[in-house]
């Protein structure tokens, strides 16, 4: 989650080599999370939409982005349901709007952005 919220990304597109790692963990936590907890704990959907998005920007560093697209708007399919102050939709918002920019798409990557502000 740092990673994200301090840009490592940008850091990590140029060591794919990282991004396998923490792709592997975010889809390692992904499974626990599938699995019933012995103590009863339900997952928040911030939980569960929190590692769709890293596993989303970690695809993209993987340059998947037909699959990182999948991701970002799976996380926002859930967005009415996210507390009141949760980054998560803005970020993963942000992101789609960077990709379509980078996509060379700027009326939408523009609406994404705004929409994340």
């Amino acid at each position: 989650e740092l990673i994200l919220l301090w840009n490592g990304f940008r850091i990590l597109y140029k060591r794919p080599d990282l991004v396998k790692s923490l792709l592997e963990l975010v889809h390692e936590s992904q499974r626990k999370q599938s699995n019933t907890r012995s103590d009863g704990y339900v997952y928040k959907i911030e939980d569960v939409c929190l590692l769709k998005l890293l596993e989303g920007m970690c695809v993209r560093c993987l340059n998947q982005k037909e699959l990182a697209m999948l991701c970002f708007q799976q996380v926002l399919t859930h967005e009415s349901e996210f507390a009141e102050g949760s980054y998560i939709a803005a970020y993963t918002c942000a992101e789609m709007g960077f990709m379509h920019l980078d996509n060379g798409d700027v009326t939408t990557g523009k609406h994404h952005l705004e929409v994340a502000r």
